[in-house]
C-alpha cells in the first residue's frame, strides 16, 4: 500500500529576477517605431491548463511537505512552512476544484484518494459530500486520505454518528485509525461539544490502543469535548500509561472537563517524573480551582 498521508510550508519558487540583475537596457534608437493601436489590450494568460496527472502530482507533493512539516516540533520556521504550504494547496485546489471533484468521485483509486485529502485543505460547498461518499471506500489509501481531508476540513456538520462507525470497525489499518483519531481530534476541538456522545465512544474505545499518538489523541480528545462520562478512565491513563504524552494528555483533559473527581489523581500527578505532566496537572488543578470559585460565586 502507497505510504499514507498524515497529520502546509510549501517552499515556493521565486518569480522575479535575482536581486541586483537588472534587464538590458532598450536600444531607442534603433528600435522601429509602431503605430498605435486603437484595438483592446488582451494580454494571454501564461499559464497552461495543467494535466489532471500533474494536478494529482503538486497535491501529493504539497501535501507531503505538509506532513513531513506536522511530524516536527513547532519552531517559527517549521510554523511558516506549515502555513506556506496550507496556503500554496488552498490556492492550487481553488483553482483546480472541479478536476479535483471528479477526481475525488470518479477517478482512479490514487487519484480519489489525493484528491480526497486535497479538497480539505480548501472546502467547498460540495466537499464534504464527496469526501462521506469515500469514507464508504474499502480501499485503505482512500479511507486514510479521506480521513485526512475530514480532519483538516473540520466542518462541523460532519455526521459524528458515521466518523465513530467506520473507525470502530474491527482490523483497520493503523494508518486509517491514525488518520481516524486526527480527524475526530480536531471535530473535537471544533465542536467543543459531543451531541449524540459519539465522539466520547469514539475517544474512549481508543484509550488503550498501542499507539502512544492515537491514544494520547483519544485522552485529549475527551478533554476538548468536555466529557464527564470519560473522568475514570482519563484518570486510569494518567495513573498508569506508560507515556509521558498520554500521560500529559490525560491531565490536560481532567482540566478542561473540570469535575472535582480528577482533583485525586491530578494532585498525585505533581510528582510524575516528567516535568510536563506535573506542569499540566499544576495547570489543570488550577483550571479546576478557578471554576469552582466561579461557580461558587455565581451560586451565592
Amino acid at each position: 500500500m502507497p505510504r499514507a498521508l498524515i497529520p502546509f510550508g510549501l517552499f515556493l519558487a521565486a518569480c522575479a529576477s535575482p536581486v541586483g540583475v537588472a534587464p538590458p537596457p532598450v536600444d531607442t534608437a534603433a528600435a522601429p517605431e509602431r503605430e498605435a493601436s486603437t484595438e483592446p489590450f488582451n494580454p494571454k494568460s501564461e499559464r497552461k491548463e495543467m494535466s489532471v496527472g500533474g494536478l494529482i502530482l503538486d497535491c501529493n507533493r504539497h501535501l507531503r511537505t505538509w506532513q513531513e512539516a506536522m511530524g516536527r516540533s513547532r519552531t517559527q520556521e517549521n510554523s511558516e512552512t506549515i502555513r506556506w504550504t496550507e496556503a500554496a494547496l488552498a490556492a492550487l485546489v481553488n483553482r483546480e476544484r472541479e478536476k479535483l471533484e471528479q477526481e475525488a468521485a470518479t477517478g482512479p483509486t490514487r487519484n480519489r484518494a489525493i484528491a480526497s485529502a486535497a479538497l480539505g485543505f480548501a472546502p467547498g460547498p460540495r466537499t464534504l459530500t464527496y469526501l462521506l461518499n469515500n469514507l464508504n471506500s474499502q480501499d485503505p489509501f482512500v479511507l486514510v486520505n479521506t480521513l485526512l481531508g475530514i480532519g483538516a476540513m473540520g466542518d462541523a456538520e460532519t455526521p459524528l454518528d458515521i466518523l465513530a462507525d467506520t473507525l470502530l470497525k474491527e482490523d483497520l489499518p493503523l494508518e486509517v485509525t491514525r488518520n481516524g483519531l486526527f480527524a475526530g481530534h480536531r471535530l473535537a476541538a471544533r465542536l467543543r461539544d459531543d451531541p449524540g456522545g459519539h465522539l466520547s465512544r469514539l475517544f474512549l474505545s481508543h484509550l488503550d490502543f498501542p499507539d502512544t499518538g492515537v491514544r494520547a489523541q483519544a485522552a485529549s480528545g475527551l478533554g476538548l469535548t468536555r466529557s464527564g462520562i470519560a473522568v475514570e478512565a482519563l484518570a486510569h491513563s494518567l495513573r498508569g500509561d506508560s507515556e509521558a504524552l498520554v500521560r500529559t494528555a490525560a491531565a490536560f483533559a481532567l482540566g478542561e472537563i473540570g469535575s472535582p473527581a480528577g482533583i485525586s489523581v491530578l494532585t498525585t500527578a505533581l510528582r510524575d517524573p516528567s516535568l510536563q505532566v506535573s506542569g499540566t496537572a499544576r495547570g489543570s488543578l488550577r483550571k479546576i480551582e478557578l471554576a469552582g470559585k466561579a461557580s461558587g460565586s455565581r451560586g451565592g
